[in-house]
């Protein structure tokens, strides 16, 4: 019943039963039901709020199915946990949020997270994520930054800026 929710309305009663609810599959199916209406408010909300890591973290998920990129930057401001910020940079990528995958891969300051954009945004749209991987190569802060930009370029098959850095890569082949 709670699925058909999700289909024919009921917003609200969604967001009441999941503040209610214990079970974990019942709040799993319930955060699917908001997912499939749409309520990026009421997703964006649990996943600010809930205490539960996991719940917090498949509303994360579900934010980046839903193109929630709104949502999804003012949550990754916010957010202290190193890890749930690496599952907003995960969504970001199910989102196609080139953009803010660019904005994390140049100023993160958590090394891991910086090099978890850069990954990203080789599994986003080759014709807008090129373009900003081959400036991220050409201005690398250190090895393992440079070495990311073309593992990622690989990933959507992006042969003119592969090609256009073979000339500059003056590292050894391994």
């Amino acid at each position: 019943a709670i699925e058909y929710l999700g289909v024919v309305g009921g917003g609200e009663e969604r967001a009441r039963l999941y503040a209610g609810e214990t079970d974990p599959e019942v709040k799993l199916t319930l955060l699917e039901s908001l997912m499939v209406s749409g309520r990026k408010e009421a997703m964006f909300e649990i996943a600010t709020t809930d205490p539960d890591p996991k719940m917090r973290g498949a509303a994360i998920e579900y934010l980046g199915v839903m193109g929630a990129r709104e949502q999804l930057e003012r949550l990754y401001t916010e957010e202290a946990s190193v890890e749930l910020r690496a599952q907003i940079l995960e969504s970001y990528m199910i989102g196609g949020a080139v953009e803010a995958l660019e904005r994390a891969a140049r100023h993160e300051t958590d090394r891991r997270l910086r090099m978890d954009a850069i990954e990203y945004l080789g599994m986003t749209s080759r014709d807008r994520s090129g373009p900003v991987l081959l400036d991220l190569y050409r201005n690398a802060g250190d090895v393992e930054e440079k070495e990311q930009a073309p593992e990622a370029l690989f990933i959507p098959g992006n042969a003119e800026e592969l090609i256009e850095i073979l000339p500059s890569s003056d590292e050894p082949d391994p």
